[in-house]
């Protein structure tokens, strides 16, 4: 399955309404839309229902409000007010919901293999600061396989905890693109709903970060040509990249759809703490997004539950026929 979530994106610098900074309103570029596409994917799909007949599909359109630093371990920061798209697809083999874009490879009761989406941001040449004269940097997009494990769930299908183990490629896009290492970002995943067909649902992740000496170089060397007195030559090395703690809220109300998220990055004792880049030991995004689905299909599917809990048990019970005695009821039975 492919996957995206608030936990895995750093989000993109793409189509901007507007720029909010502290000075206050300043109308912003507009950029391809692509750029907000894999934030737009994680961050504006609802939590899929109980077992319940929904559209096949669902289109619709929001907007997004976000907060968050150039890249981890930056002491500048931007808000964005963004549109975003919304699309939900039930398909028996690929779907579009609250995890992302996911397409079936391999599933149990208990263990499932993803395939995992994850983004960064791009760091703009004029951005100031300590990377003051050195080059922009390209947003990135990462992809590979999650290995994830249910450690449990309640009987009640309200609340299950996951481990999830994605090991990721790295690439810049834009127009030097190129291959820029690998991640692992293992977590551990508590995810809490409530309620039926829409229903709240509240998801906290903890983990690790580790990457390897390619991928910290993207962002956080210094080569000599951009040596300063107060920014000396800097080449980190591969290993732990710092931890992360994220929150997640969303709720469908009929038509309309609304989310939070935060997430919090711990930088101490990391590969690159010593580059001149690094101006804090934390790093934090925050964000919302609310869309209206406007365009629904008339092809209604079973949905069932959603992957992060098991199937309710399907006990056999006497068919409604069995009363008369036929000899067809007498030997049939249904399902809930």
């Amino acid at each position: 399955m492919l996957s995206l979530c608030w936990n895995d994106i750093d989000l993109y610098d793409g189509t901007m309404v507007m720029t909010l900074k502290k000075t206050g309103l300043k109308r912003g570029i507009m950029r391809p839309l692509w750029r907000v596409f894999f934030f737009a994917l994680g961050s504006t799909l609802p939590a899929l229902a109980y077992s319940e007949k929904l559209p096949l599909w669902e289109f619709g359109a929001g907007v997004a409000g976000l907060n968050l630093p150039h890249y981890r371990g930056s002491d500048e920061e931007k808000s964005y007010l963004l549109p975003v798209p919304y699309l939900i697809y039930r398909g028996e083999r690929l779907r579009l919901d609250d995890r992302g874009m996911r397409g079936r490879i391999f599933q149990t009761d208990r263990v499932k293999l993803d395939l995992s989406l994850a983004g960064g941001v791009p760091v703009p040449r004029d951005a100031g600061g300590v990377r003051a004269g050195m080059p922009g940097l390209n947003p990135t997009v990462e992809f590979g396989p999650s290995f994830d494990i249910r450690l449990m769930d309640s009987d009640d299908r309200k609340i299950a905890l996951w481990l999830r183990l994605p090991v990721r490629a790295v690439f810049s896009v834009g127009r030097d693109m190129g291959h820029q290492g690998w991640s692992f970002a293992p977590y551990v995943e508590y995810i809490y709903r409530d309620g039926h067909r829409y229903p709240f649902k509240l998801g906290v992740s903890l983990g690790p970060l580790f990457a390897d000496e390619k991928y910290h170089n993207y962002f956080y060397e210094v080569d000599r040509a951009y040596a300063t007195a107060v920014r000396p030559e800097y080449h980190p090395g591969g290993g732990y990249s710092g931890s992360r703690v994220t929150l997640t809220l969303q709720k469908r109300f009929g038509d309309f759809w609304a989310g939070v998220f935060g997430r919090y990055d711990m930088l101490g004792g990391t590969a690159f703490e010593n580059s001149p880049l690094v101006r804090t030991n934390n790093y934090h995004a925050i964000g919302f997004a609310v869309t209206w689905i406007f365009l629904k299909s008339n092809r209604m599917v079973e949905d069932g539950t959603t992957e992060d809990f098991r199937a309710p048990s399907r006990q056999p019970i006497p068919c409604p026929e069995a009363a008369t005695g036929s000899p067809r009821s007498l030997a049939s039975t249904c399902l809930e």
